[in-house]
């Protein structure tokens, strides 16, 4: 989930919006709230999820369309960046297809923005993105990339499973609808095998091979400073078996490499 800085109100003429049918009735939408998993319930005025029993009005494949993005796309300059060509690519693979980022969703009292939701037919696929960096300096014929330091991966490795689990919870209220949950990072703390398993945020370890689920949470040893505003464990109903790619290697040298991470979730995980 996204924090709107993008807005909903952008305008981008090539994204399809969905436009409400006659004698459609507005779907009422049923939330899990983690990690009490109370049921939240709302009602969206210009959305809809409706039965599917499967998803061949829209073959999807994520790892083709990101292999097909790198090709036009090798690297990015801010995760907005990342996901308006995300989306470009989408709306180039399935044209008639509506395409929406930073969707808001009203969720337990507050407004969540889903990075990109995508309905097509009965198919409706929800996507989380996140673009983590190293400092890295690429120069193109058309442009120059300065990417900068994020740092702080305990950080935004606690944000990447709490979409995975975002994810679940619309999943089980609609197991008819899929999601997945990418992460795109040039910084191989990532995807490597940490050198200790002690630290305060092992259970967040995002490396290859790495089997995710249950309950996620900090170490005893993590500070109020580490932990401030997410707190809270992460529940995860399913397991998932951690499988990094590679993306694109558009430099030499220390931070050329960058690889996703995408983990499907379906039917509540």
């Amino acid at each position: 989930m996204g924090s709107g800085s993008m807005g909903s109100g952008l305008a981008i003429t090539y994204l399809a919006q969905l436009a409400a049918q006659p004698g459609r009735p507005n779907s009422r939408l049923h939330f899990v709230d983690a990690p009490s998993r109370a049921p939240v319930s709302f009602t969206l005025a210009a959305f809809t999820i409706d039965a599917c029993p499967e998803f061949t009005d829209m073959t999807f494949n994520i790892h083709e369309l990101l292999a097909d993005l790198a090709n036009s796309r090798p690297l990015f300059h801010s995760e907005a960046d990342f996901q308006h060509s995300f989306a470009w690519e989408l709306h180039r693979r399935f044209p008639d297809a509506s395409i929406r980022l930073e969707k808001p969703i009203p969720i337990n009292g507050g407004v969540a923005h889903l990075d990109v939701l995508v309905q097509r037919h009965n198919a409706t696929i929800a996507i989380e993105l996140k673009y983590k960096t190293r400092k890295l300096s690429v120069v193109t014929p058309s442009e120059t990339y300065s990417l900068r330091n994020h740092s702080a991966q305990d950080i935004g490795r606690y944000d990447f499973i709490k979409d995975v689990s975002r994810l679940e919870d619309i999943s089980f209220a609609y197991p008819e609808a899929v999601g997945y949950a990418v992460l795109l990072t040039n910084e191989s703390g990532y995807w490597r095998n940490p050198s200790t398993a002690t630290t305060v945020d092992a259970a967040f370890r995002l490396h290859e091979g790495r089997i995710l689920s249950g309950d996620v949470a900090w170490g005893s040893g993590a500070s109020a400073g580490t932990m401030k505003a997410r707190e809270k464990p992460i529940q995860l109903r399913a397991s998932y078996a951690l499988e990094w790619r590679d993306f694109s290697s558009p430099a030499t040298g220390n931070g050329s490499v960058f690889r996703y991470l995408a983990v499907p979730i379906q039917n509540g995980g």
